[in-house]
Formats: structure tokens, C-alpha cells, sequence
């Protein structure tokens, strides 16, 4: 099968995460940016559903469903290019697992700054503004230049970094981990070890990241200024709400990501079967989980 079909599956398992699990992402960064005003989750839905209606909780849908659909493809890419470089660099001679790392933090890095933080800011705009809903990034960068679709950049460059670069270098222990929970159950060697590594990888990640995601959420919906920088919005942060406001939405993005990242590879791992062209041997989805979401 060829890398075009993959990109494909992969595309369509992002697009399927996005419809089912959208509304978590806009209560998340809805809890994020106005913690005063809800008194929780159950409490930010309903006031979404008053104010807003069914719609009000796919705000920045568009943005969000271009992000994740076209991130594997950028990330794949890049993660192939970076891992050449990390070669050329001698990393290699380390072993696979450290090049690999190294390999997913640059290519964590690429992805934030070109990909993810132009399409996260037009969805955070869109999620915690309702004037902002029919405003599109030509609008945005007449009003403020191409500077106001790269706000929050350091913050996502960060976040998608670590991300990447984290579930590389753990998604091999934890499935080792869930494999030997299953074994003798006689699914051990199928294809939930694999997923349910990835998913669980990709719920630490964000856990950990989840401060620098709450500072990325607050510079782009404009709330506090950008030019702040991370130190002078993550002290504001502490001004107004102590510890806790660095986890604001963290349940809520874990088990968005965790979700999510089932439902991609899922999507992607069905895809693939169903293309593959009769009498042909079967494809074996070549994703590990680390780079589907």
C-alpha cells in the first residue's frame, strides 16, 4: 500500500476524532481561559447550550478538523526528515530509541511552529469569542499582520515538542507493560496492546504538558498579551488562581486525548485493511501510536 493511502487513513482517523470528541476541547479550553466564570465542566456545557446552542460546542471546528486531519501527514513527514538529520549527527550510534527522541522533538518543534499554532489560534479564537466565528486568517493577518496567526507560538512549539518526543521514548515500556497484563489472554499480540499503548502514552504526555497548554490557550484567545512572554502569563496565572489554574481542563484533556487517540488509529488501522486490494497479502498499518494524534 502506498504512503498516499496511509496518509489517507490516517487523515479520515483524525477527522473522526474531531467530530466525536470536539465538545471536550471546547469545554477544556473554555475552563482554561475563563475559570472564574464556570463552576466546571458540567457547568461550562450548559452555559455553552444556553448561550450557544448544540453549535456552540464545535466552535473552531473547521480549524480544529484542518489541524488534526493534516497532522499526521505533516508530523510523518517531518519525523522522517528529522530522523535523517539525527543520523547525520551521529545519534544514532546511541541507539534507536534516544535518535528517535531527539528525531520526535524536532519534528514536535517543526510541527508547532508551521502547522499547529496558525490552525490553534484561529480555534481558540473561535472557541472562546462568538464575534469571532466567521473571522478567517486572512482577516486576522490584515488587522494584525502575519505576527496575530503566530501567537502562543513558543508555548505550541513546546507543548508539540514534548509530546512527540515523550511518547517515543515511553511507548515501548508502557506497551512491554500492557502485553504482559494480557499475557495469556490470547489478545496479547494482536492489535489492542499496541493501541491502548498509544493512548495511554499520549494521556501522560498531555498530563505533563498540560501547564504549558493552559498558557498557550490564554496568549491565543487574546485574554492576556502575548507579549507577556510564558514567564509573565504564567505568573498572572498564579496571581489569579494559584497552582491549581496550571491544571484548569486537565481531566478533560487527558481523556479527550486518550479517546481520540483510540478512535484514529482505529479508524486508520480499518482503512488500511479495507483498502487493501483483494488476493494481495494484507497490510500491516505501519504507525506506532506515537505519531497518529
Amino acid at each position: 500500500m502506498s504512503n498516499w493511502a496511509r496518509l489517507f487513513a490516517g487523515g479520515l482517523g483524525g477527522a473522526c476524532q474531531v467530530l466525536v470528541t470536539m465538545p471536550l476541547d471546547v469545554v477544556k479550553t473554555n475552563v482554561q481561559v475563563y475559570p472564574s466564570t464556570f463552576q466546571g465542566p458540567v457547568d461550562c456545557v450548559s452555559v455553552i447550550l444556553e448561550e450557544k446552542g448544540l453549535g456552540g460546542l464545535y466552535s473552531g471546528l473547521w480549524p480544529f478538523l484542518l489541524q488534526i486531519s493534516g497532522k499526521a501527514a505533516v508530523r510523518f513527514a517531518l519525523f522522517r526528515k528529522c530522523r535523517e538529520v539525527a543520523s547525520i549527527l551521529g545519534l544514532a550510534q546511541l541507539g534507536s530509541t534516544l535518535r528517535n527522541f531527539v528525531a520526535g522533538l524536532m519534528a514536535g518543534a517543526f510541527e508547532g511552529a508551521l502547522w499547529t499554532t496558525p490552525t490553534e489560534r484561529l480555534k481558540v479564537l473561535r472557541q472562546t469569542h462568538p464575534e469571532m466565528q466567521g473571522r478567517s486568517a486572512p482577516e486576522i493577518i490584515k488587522a494584525q499582520g502575519v505576527r496575530g496567526m503566530l501567537v502562543g507560538i513558543v508555548p505550541t512549539v513546546i507543548r508539540q515538542a514534548f509530546s512527540i518526543g515523550f511518547r517515543i521514548l515511553c511507548y515501548a515500556p508502557i506497551k512491554a507493560a500492557v502485553k504482559g497484563f494480557l499475557q495469556g489472554s490470547g489478545i496479547e499480540h494482536g492489535m489492542l496492546p499496541q493501541l491502548l499503548a498509544g493512548s495511554i502514552a499520549a494521556g501522560l504526555s498531555v498530563a505533563i504538558s498540560h501547564p504549558v497548554d493552559v498558557i498557550k490557550s490564554l496568549a491565543q484567545s487574546d485574554r492576556h498579551s502575548d507579549d507577556k512572554g510564558i514567564v509573565g502569563i504564567a505568573t498572572e496565572i498564579y496571581r489569579e488562581s494559584g497552582v491549581t489554574g496550571y491544571y484548569a481542563g486537565v481531566a478533560i484533556r487527558v481523556f479527550r486525548v486518550f479517546c481520540g487517540q483510540a478512535i484514529t488509529y482505529a479508524v486508520y488501522v480499518g482503512v488500511v485493511r479495507a483498502l487493501d486490494r483483494p488476493g494481495s497479502t494484507p497490510s500491516k498499518p505501519k504507525v506506532t501510536g506515537t505519531l497518529v494524534a
